[in-house]
């Protein structure tokens, strides 16, 4: 709100640019996986950041498999120097060794959720796989809930997280 930018590093660096001057890398993020496409990736301020000082981060996290997408969600000390309260609220359900098309864009809905990209992580047939996150837009609550109102929260067939499917890897989000 104050007109400087909060950026991140691939590496995992979390930045503030205020009047042109680079800040020093903020602390406390969890390990992020960096290879290839992968790493730290978007970060969005939450809507009401001027008072919650929340943000929220997608990054290529390490799991079984290999590495997957997931949302982290930590508010800004006032100092500006680390992150607290930090907490990973999803994580893609199939890891992959695979560097390639992790997304990764952030947006906010009208009503406060939040919806997210995830790239096909190089398999174009998880696009089409309703057990799996990959090639999605997913909507979930600020704390990682689902909303109940998601378009497949009823079906057992499909992950109710799941909002989109079929996107090969969404580098833009609105």
């Amino acid at each position: 709100p104050d007109g400087a930018f909060i950026i991140t590093e691939k590496a995992g660096g979390v930045r503030i640019v205020r009047d042109g001057k680079l800040s020093d890398a903020i602390t406390g993020l969890p390990d992020v996986a960096v290879r290839g496409q992968g790493g730290l990736l978007d970060v969005a301020l939450s809507p009401d950041f001027a008072n919650d000082r929340t943000l929220f981060f997608t990054a290529s996290l390490p799991m079984e498999g290999g590495a997957g997408t997931g949302v982290i969600r930590a508010r800004l000390a006032k100092d500006e120097r680390k992150l607290e309260d930090v907490k990973i609220i999803f994580q893609m359900n199939k890891g992959s060794s695979r560097g390639q098309h992790f997304g990764s864009r952030i947006a906010f809905g009208t009503d406060g959720s939040l919806y997210f990209s995830i790239g096909d992580r190089g398999d174009m047939k998880r696009a089409q796989d309703l057990g799996d996150h990959a090639a999605s837009i997913l909507r979930i609550a600020t704390d990682g809930s689902v909303p109940a109102d998601n378009p497949f929260a009823k079906d057992a067939k499909t992950l109710p997280e799941i909002y989109s499917k079929g996107h090969r890897n969404a580098q833009g989000l609105v």
